[in-house]
């Protein structure tokens, strides 16, 4: 049938896998080992590539596409969810001073804020997350029942509580009502910040903190079921200390964490 001596076939059976062979295994095997971290699903074969480096496996990028393209391994991606654009009154909106310079030359010269909601089953927990722009860094964040500018006062008080900056420190945040409160601007002058926003509409202008705001929910929270803010608060933790500051390649940095790239800079 094979059109070849019983000789040949043998000698081909016995031969057994090829080097080659043997390091596709190898490599199939700790690319598995790898998503076993549910954190980790989401790395295309660019991030595992990194991360098997990280365990002295230096393999060609292509090779390493091929092998999960051929074993079905791709990326863990929730869809993206668009929101309807609502108007908004006229407020007291400050100039984009940020400019979109998202690369300061050292820490604690730029922070962005932002935030987004998250659904459980007794309603919406509200998230407020605080973001050094030299390392990507999640400095602070804080989670609550009720999107007020308590919670977004909260968030930066404790940022400064890590970080002590001094005056002059640039605040960057979109047009939310929280931002634009009487409240905020007094604490944000109170403590000789500076405040900076975004253009109407235009996510683009906070696109830093928007990133980190997609990561979290496409990487991690798709899959979860909620039922109280504690879980969605051990949840975050999980996510951002455990992993995103401290382990999550970002090409921003080099392919560094935010927390390595800040180490380096120190």
């Amino acid at each position: 049938m094979l059109s070849i001596t019983i000789k040949s076939y043998y000698s081909w059976k016995n031969r057994g896998k090829s080097k080659r062979e043997v390091e596709n295994s190898m490599i199939l095997k700790e690319i598995i080992d790898i998503r076993k971290d549910k954190k980790m699903r989401c790395y295309g074969s660019p991030k595992i590539k990194l991360e098997l480096i990280k365990r002295n496996l230096n393999y060609n990028h292509k090779r390493i596409a091929r092998i999960m393209r051929e074993n079905r391994i791709f990326a863990e991606l929730r869809r993206k969810h668009t929101y309807k654009n609502k108007g908004k009154e006229k407020m007291d909106i400050a100039p984009n001073i940020l400019n979109r310079d998202f690369n300061p030359s050292s820490p604690n010269k730029a922070w962005t804020s932002d935030i987004t909601y998250i659904p459980t089953h007794s309603g919406w927990v509200y998230l407020c997350s605080v973001m050094d722009l030299f390392g990507k860094k999640i400095i602070a964040w804080e989670v609550s029942s009720s999107p007020n500018t308590e919670l977004v006062v909260t968030a930066i008080q404790k940022a400064i509580s890590n970080r002590n900056p001094d005056k002059g420190l640039i605040i960057h945040s979109d047009q939310g009502c929280q931002y634009t409160s009487n409240n905020y601007i007094t604490f944000i002058k109170e403590n000789n910040f500076l405040q900076s926003m975004s253009r109407r509409g235009n996510c683009w202008d906070n696109a830093c903190i928007e990133s980190f705001f997609g990561h979290l929910k496409n990487e991690w929270l798709w899959d979860f079921k909620f039922h109280t803010i504690a879980e969605v608060r051990f949840a975050l933790f999980d996510y951002i200390d455990g992993f995103y500051n401290t382990r999550r390649f970002h090409t921003g940095n080099n392919n560094m964490s935010p927390v390595e790239y800040e180490n380096k800079f120190a």
